[in-house]
């Protein structure tokens, strides 16, 4: 009888996430970026997804990727519709694997106004010496 040994090409492995996804804070009009890199093999197809709806490439969504593994997401001109739960779906013929990291809004004026009483505190200590 013949044998045939598969070499390394036909092991496929389920998609893994090799970097971990943290929470982010998001500022009215600034950019969101969300990187993370996946293995598995075949490489695996990734997908974004906002509030559980997937994230289509537009003018202020951007979907890059390189050929070392790593993904990133970019939203530009960041708007309260962009917070919430964001998840990467990896996928391929061996399974899937899921991150999620979730985007708080952060108010301009509520930006200000604690950038204003760290000048505050930071005179009135200066006042002190």
């Amino acid at each position: 009888s013949f044998l045939k040994f598969s070499d390394d090409e036909d092991q496929a492995l389920t998609p893994r996430f090799l970097t971990s996804l943290h929470d982010l804070e998001v500022l009215e009009n600034d950019s969101l970026r969300i990187q993370c890199r996946v293995g598995g093999r075949p490489p695996p197809d990734i997908q974004w997804y906002l509030h559980g709806k997937r994230l289509i490439q537009d003018t202020r969504h951007k979907i890059i990727v390189n050929e070392s593994g790593c993904h990133t997401l970019l939203i530009t001109s960041c708007q309260l519709s962009d917070t919430g739960p964001i998840t990467c779906l990896a996928r391929n013929r061996s399974g899937e694997a899921m991150a999620q990291v979730y985007t708080q809004w952060v108010e301009m004026i509520k930006r200000e106004k604690l950038d204003f009483e760290q000048k505050i505190l930071k005179f009135e200590f200066l006042r002190q010496k």
